[in-house]
């Protein structure tokens, strides 16, 4: 089974941000810093302030086929850490609009390898307790770009903008509730995602999004069902067919994602006058 951790999906937007009859963009820079916390439940699994670029703890957040190089990752907890015999580790992927000035999309991925030199074999820990039905939130608190601009954190409402997925044991997608049914958009198991549509809906017992704009952004992936073991436990898709998972419930991979629009003045009356539009075309990463 190929364990490499980076399914396919990439992004590309139209922004319209209009303002007493004006249409203009202004660009979102590169991350430069933020704070993340993965909590299940009341339990805090990782809580770390990350640096983004040239010598600091994420130097290089593009990908193989943007710069020619593997993507960099970051520690969030030890394999030292009580109760928590794998290390936690995090890789996040910038990219922009061609044309630089649009959006801004980051993916957010959290592994839990079998150790820091072998990070695509699982670790023999699962990312979340396979025996906790609690539901899962990922926040992401002062993220700052390297241009200071202010910034909207959103998810566009379609079930083409791919924003979480779970991997197994084995690297196959989970089936999670209101997941895009397999080759839902002609490419097979990497479809197996749950769409923006989820987490924008009226319904907040699962999946829900909450975002602050400014110079300092945040927000907050909550509510994310998490697979546990059943009867019966969630499936996953091996490429040919949804079968039960090797480890029932055990998360080697949560893949996350957010775009990021230009606000001139970080208010919710000046929020609400963003339009995104985006078509997501998956490419090996």
């Amino acid at each position: 089974m190929n364990r490499r951790i980076l399914p396919w999906w990439a992004a590309s937007a139209a922004l319209l941000v209009i303002v007493s009859g004006t249409a203009f963009a202004q660009s979102v820079g590169e991350p430069s810093s933020f704070t993340i916390t993965v909590k299940q439940g009341s339990q805090v699994i990782a809580h770390k302030d990350v640096t983004v670029g040239p010598g600091k703890d994420l130097p290089d957040i593009k990908t193989t086929y943007q710069d020619g190089d593997p993507e960099s990752f970051v520690q969030l907890i030890s394999s030292t850490s009580p109760g928590m015999p794998s290390p936690v580790i995090l890789k996040l992927v910038s990219e922009p609009t061609p044309d630089m000035t649009t959006y801004r999309l980051l993916h957010f991925y959290i592994d839990v390898p079998l150790d820091m030199t072998h990070i695509d074999l699982p670790g023999v820990t699962s990312l979340f307790n396979p025996n906790n039905p609690d539901q899962i939130d990922v926040s992401v608190t002062n993220m700052q770009f390297s241009n200071a601009v202010g910034a909207q954190p959103q998810l566009e409402n379609s079930p083409y903008f791919y924003t979480s997925f779970m991997r197994d044991h084995a690297g196959m997608f989970y089936n999670l509730p209101q997941s895009n049914p397999y080759n839902f958009d002609g490419h097979t198991v990497y479809d197996i995602q749950v769409p923006a549509t989820a987490y924008l809906d009226s319904d907040a017992s699962r999946y829900t999004f909450a975002s602050t704009a400014g110079v300092s952004s945040s927000w907050t992936w909550g509510k994310i069902p998490h697979p546990v073991i059943g009867p019966p436990p969630t499936k996953v898709h091996n490429g040919m067919a949804y079968v039960n998972p090797y480890v029932p419930g055990y998360v080697y991979e949560l893949g996350l994602a957010v775009a990021f629009t230009y606000v001139p003045v970080p208010e919710p009356a000046t929020a609400g006058l963003l339009l995104l539009g985006i078509v997501l075309i998956r490419r090996r990463r």
